[in-house]
């Protein structure tokens, strides 16, 4: 007799292995494979190739390239039948992940006293240390990122995170200038260097990935950590017009041809609105701040307000001065993907590769009950990127603790931990398409 055994005892994620001289190439395959899986999401298969969108982010001679790649072998799931069903069936850490279980999954480190570069002349890590000071665009929202003016002080989650970073970055010292972005400069004020890196609710996209709309650049992403989706809230029937995207007056309400939804420019929100999601024109508000869009939903410009979960909370309406005795309804559907992630400059692979496993080493640090108490517990010494920075992962701990400390004690009582926000503990469904493979 023969036994195959169950336990799984180690972590490997195979990948597709490009070298960092070609930073496009690199990007081409691994949104090849993004292809894959959205495919498999989107029940799209080799037959039916052609549902998936042109693309012109690599430019014009590779517009088809989704349509092609899953045309020539089919998507994801397919390629597993075909070719490994019959030697490993498909267990559920290589299946789709729908949207219940946990996606908060770190990478192993490999051999991390691997004698590795000191922070490169001239590299962005460098320019940091030689400052003196990580300079952070953050967002303004509840349990992400809140200022008390009269402290001078700023807290929450997309802070704590830049706080990590500098920790790792200063051998324990959090040297920070916490700079306010907006949806219509983030990335122009980022590409000219106005701040290092943005923790500020960004979704990773395609688009952002390649060639951002307002730069004509890339961008570099560490891995999510926050996963939200497009929402809306408002007071009645509005707010549930919304919700169900009705616009007309035939299935619900009367008054769902009157809603108008204030929706902040620049953001995948509105790219869905107008995209995918086909709301009216007629329907919809452009504003360039959030503060002007509760200004406009209080003063009746606009009767819903759009964003992920924070924006949309009662809460928030009521901080920024809706009626207290006024009815206020919060959406349940979740439209869209938002993989929020901290955002660099693609010029230098040092600095993005720095920020991805400090992402991970909050993983890491959770998923092993690794706490700010006990950061001693994280490696000791990390030599890839030079003596200088030894001491990145227990520095980063000991500053703001695990991932799992980062959220209770910011979003505890400001948004629900579930879903894909949760670690992935059981090898459950771990395969998920980022933004920007669109479907016609």
């Amino acid at each position: 007799s023969y036994e195959i055994g169950t336990t799984i005892h180690s972590k490997e994620p195979l990948a597709a292995a490009t070298r960092k001289d070609d930073r496009v190439w690199t990007k081409f395959v691994s949104w090849v494979f993004e292809a894959l899986i959205q495919a498999e999401e989107s029940n799209i298969t080799m037959e039916t190739a052609d549902m998936l969108a042109i693309t012109d982010a690599f430019g014009e001679n590779f517009r088809n390239m989704f349509r092609n790649a899953v045309r020539a072998n089919g998507n994801y799931g397919e390629i597993y039948e075909k070719n490994l069903e019959t030697y490993i069936p498909r267990s559920r850490l290589n299946a789709i992940n729908d949207g219940s279980t946990g996606l908060i999954y770190s990478f192993p480190f490999g051999s991390i006293d691997t004698q590795g570069p000191d922070p490169l002349v001239g590299g962005t890590i460098q320019r940091i240390l030689t400052r003196g000071v990580l300079n952070c665009g953050v967002r303004v929202a509840p349990g992400f990122a809140t200022q008390d003016t009269a402290q001078s002080t700023w807290s929450g989650f997309e802070v704590d995170i830049c706080r990590g970073i500098s920790a790792a970055l200063f051998n324990g010292a959090i040297n920070v200038n916490f700079l306010p972005i907006d949806s219509l400069t983030r990335f122009s004020k980022l590409a000219q260097g106005t701040f290092d890196v943005m923790a500020s609710g960004v979704t990773h996209t395609l688009t952002r990935e390649i060639k951002e709309a307002s730069t004509g650049k890339g961008f570099d992403f560490t891995s999510a950590y926050f996963y939200d989706g497009l929402g809306f809230s408002g007071p009645s029937p509005y707010g549930t017009c919304a919700d169900r995207l009705i616009f007309d007056n035939t299935t619900f309400s009367l008054g769902c041809p009157d809603t108008r939804i204030c929706v902040l420019d620049s953001t995948t929100w509105l790219e869905a609105m107008r995209g995918p999601l086909n709301v009216p024109e007629a329907n919809i508000v452009v504003t360039e701040t959030k503060a002007a869009a509760f200004e406009l939903l209080n003063s009746g410009g606009c009767n819903v307000i759009a964003g992920e979960s924070t924006d949309i909370a009662d809460s928030t309406a009521r901080k920024n001065g809706y009626p207290a005795d006024a009815g206020y309804s919060v959406g349940t559907n979740r439209h869209t993907k938002e993989p929020l992630a901290v955002v660099s400059r693609s010029d230098d692979v040092q600095f993005s590769d720095f920020l991805r496993w400090a992402i991970f080493c909050l993983f890491y640090a959770a998923e092993n009950n690794i706490t700010q108490e006990t950061f001693f517990r994280m490696p000791a010494t990390v030599s890839l990127f030079g003596n200088s920075l030894s001491g990145m992962m227990q520095n980063l701990i000991k500053a703001i603790g695990n991932y799992d400390e980062l959220f209770a004690r910011n979003l505890e009582g400001v948004v629900e931990r579930k879903g894909r926000n949760l670690l992935n503990l059981e090898s459950g469904p771990q395969l998920y398409a980022n933004v920007g493979i669109d479907t016609v």
